[in-house]
């Protein structure tokens, strides 16, 4: 078999050392069974796709496997385990399908393409075999006017086989047909079984992508800056606008206007995607803008930490409080980095530009804001000389946790640190030689422990936060560090805010979920991660 079985004669395809974009695999299914089970559900069990802007006339889904088990739940949710929804329980032969894969699932969902509708190209980054998450489509309703459009190659996948689609790659779906196309769409844990599965069906791997062109952030800086666009020019005011994406050269800055939006939300995406469209506007224009945004505040503290660990609580009860202005992992700083490692800036150039980034980011836009916190991300930890390179003055929290417990968030919902290959290799420590290509668990150890040596090497500089002192360390210990009034109407606000899901500010915290994965990174990881927690705490307790 070819390496894209099916693939038209002659086409590039065709060519067994071309890289698998899809592929036709060795497993096939009762397409009449599966079509029976289908039938048996309602009209209103199927929930319209949340990416209205991706698609045009129709594209729906049931889920069968979601974060937290909700048949309502189709977005993934920070922390939250993936699990079978009631749906699946009432259809005993597709759970006999799901289950005949021999890997660990994540999102299962039945996919409804309606009759000429549209996906529109799109890539969805980290969902190809050698990035750790494998997505499989099993087709049950479809027709020969269905097809797929994969980096500019049209192929329709035949119901009843599993078929793989590298979705990194750019893809469209267009429903030709008459017919509501429905996919069972089931995202698999890559492991040896699925590499051997692959093998068998001729799977020619991709070469490892550009990390510096082409990564999973910027991804999300192409969604951010998905706005109507606003002509720059010289003399320009840009309060109220935020920069979200750098590059080029000579430096050019990417810009969102936030309007009268505070950014009290999680993250700073969350923020702007609380923009309808028709308000979302974009700016481009040269660095020194980044010194027009008006009266800022001089950051109070940048807030590292090694991801799960409490850090977007700590965070959220900050941005409770009206006075103030807090950035959680703002992009403009990771875009900047990156740049620095790409191009080979000076740190000077680097540190320069930083302190512009920032300024531009701790805006004083209402009248009432008087301190001002910039959470970074995990990975940055590694860009701590920089950082003080840039603020040599600010204070530098770091926020840890025992080390069992982040491994295990990770198993139940991967961020894109743990997935080799989503993140600029000079963010991350290379991974050892010794690491299977499939093991997402001690590939995972291995980032947390460069989090752990990075924090060590660093102490002196650091202040140590653990998670277990949350909540209460924010009212007894942060507060009064910063001179920030904890009366009672400020307590209030942060028992309030505590009492929610740090990324979920609607739910209601009902605790952290079980920690009982199996500890699939080595005894070895898990006992060089332990000695390095521990050593943190003494270090914490000497802080004391």
């Amino acid at each position: 078999m070819s390496a894209a079985a099916g693939a038209a004669p002659g086409s590039a395809a065709e060519d067994a050392t071309a890289p698998s974009a899809w592929l036709r695999l060795p497993l096939e299914f009762d397409i009449a069974r599966m079509q029976a089970e289908l039938d048996k559900l309602g009209a209103d069990e199927w929930i319209a796709h949340f990416n209205t802007g991706a698609y045009d006339n129709g594209w729906s889904c049931v889920p069968l496997r979601s974060a937290g088990g909700s048949a309502r739940h189709i977005m993934p949710v920070d922390g939250e385990p993936y699990r079978d929804t009631p749906v699946l329980e009432r259809c005993p032969y597709l759970r006999r399908v799901i289950d005949s894969l021999a890997c660990d699932k994540q999102s299962v969902r039945l996919m409804a393409l309606a009759p000429g509708a549209v996906i529109k190209e799109h890539r969805d980054p980290g969902t190809a075999l050698q990035e750790g998450l494998t997505r499989l489509h099993l087709p049950i309703v479809t027709a020969p006017e269905v097809r797929f459009t994969v980096d500019g190659e049209a192929v329709h996948f035949s119901a009843g086989h599993a078929w793989y689609l590298d979705a990194s790659c750019r893809h469209a779906v267009h429903n030709a047909s008459a017919l509501a196309r429905v996919h069972l769409i089931v995202d698999c844990v890559s492991n040896d079984w699925l590499a051997q599965l692959f093998k068998d069906a001729g799977f020619v791997p991709r070469p490892p992508a550009s990390l510096t062109k082409n990564n999973a952030f910027n991804a999300r800086e192409r969604v951010l800056l998905r706005a109507d666009a606003v002509a720059w020019h010289a003399g320009m005011p840009m309060r109220h606008w935020f920069p979200v994406a750098a590059a080029g050269s000579p430096l050019r800055v990417s810009w969102r206007h936030a309007d009268t939006l505070r950014f009290t939300d999680p993250f700073f995406d969350n923020t702007l995607a609380r923009q309808v469209p028709a308000q979302r506007q974009r700016c481009d224009t040269p660095a020194a803008a980044l010194d027009a945004t008006g009266p800022a505040l001089a950051p109070d503290a940048f807030i590292f930490h090694v991801s799960r660990c409490g850090s977007t609580l700590l965070t959220q009860m900050l941005a409770a409080l009206p006075q103030c202005v807090v950035m959680s992992e703002p992009p403009i700083v990771d875009a900047l980095l990156r740049r620095h490692h790409d191009e080979a800036h000076t740190p000077a150039a680097t540190a320069a530009l930083l302190r512009q980034a920032v300024h531009a980011l701790g805006q004083r836009r209402f009248g009432d804001e008087t301190h001002f916190f910039v959470k970074l991300d995990c990975w940055h930890i590694h860009s701590l000389p920089l950082i003080r390179l840039a603020f040599p003055d600010t204070p530098s929290l770091f926020l840890y946790r025992e080390p069992g417990a982040v491994l295990a968030s990770h198993q139940r919902q991967r961020g894109p640190q743990m997935v080799p290959g989503l993140l600029h290799p000079a963010l991350l420590p290379p991974a050892p030689g010794s690491l299977a290509p499939g093991d997402l668990d001690g590939y995972a150890a291995h980032v947390l422990e460069g989090f752990f040596d990075a924090a060590l090497a660093h102490a002196a500089e650091l202040t140590l936060l653990n998670y277990a002192t949350l909540p209460q360390l924010v009212a007894t210990s942060l507060l009064p560090r910063f001179g920030i009034d904890c009366g009672a109407q400020e307590a209030e606000l942060l028992r309030q805010r505590a009492g929610f899901h740090a990324k979920q500010p609607r739910a209601q915290f009902a605790g952290d979920p079980a920690t009982s994965v199996a500890p699939a990174a080595g005894a070895t990881a898990r006992i060089r991660l332990a000695q390095r927690y521990n050593t943190l705490e003494m270090q914490r307790m000497a802080q004391q």
